[in-house]
């Protein structure tokens, strides 16, 4: 039983270390290729960090959508407001990203012609952020984990 128990442990640590993130250099050249696809050739990277549990980043995720704001959500507010023409999101954690973009978008209080390139993130959720990013003019591109 016991060592039925320690082979189970021994394959799920070496499942989750197999489904790491990307590299932050793979993730940048793959916004790369995306923004020189959509004509936009400069692009400006905000890396959302993010922690190496699910449970630390449900907390971050429930603190960004309580209210609570962060250093890169504050950051992706201030490029909207300066009319960055084109935004790129990388982190390693989806979710976290897209949280990290919905809380600036919230508190973002005018409208932005920038193009934000979402690393991470699919799904259902892209609905809502979809709809979040229109309403303040932002092109939003969601863009599958490498």
């Amino acid at each position: 039983m016991l060592r039925t128990l320690f082979n189970t442990f021994a394959v799920i640590l070496l499942l989750s270390a197999c489904a790491a993130a990307p590299s932050l250099q793979t993730q940048m050249q793959t916004l790369g290729h995306h923004a020189q696809a959509h004509g936009n050739g400069q692009l400006l990277i905000v890396q959302v960090p993010a922690a190496d549990n699910p449970i630390s980043n449900g907390m971050i995720i429930a603190s960004l959508e309580s209210g609570s704001t962060s250093n890169a959500a504050r950051q992706i507010t201030e490029l909207l407001g300066n009319n960055i023409a084109a935004i790129g999101i990388v982190g390693n954690s989806g979710t976290v990203n897209a949280a990290t973009l919905k809380r600036a978008l919230h508190d973002y209080p005018g409208q932005s012609r920038a193009v934000i390139y979402l690393l991470g993130q699919s799904g259902e959720a892209n609905a809502a952020l979809q709809q979040a990013a229109k309403t303040k003019g932002v092109t939003l591109i969601p863009i599958a984990q490498p």
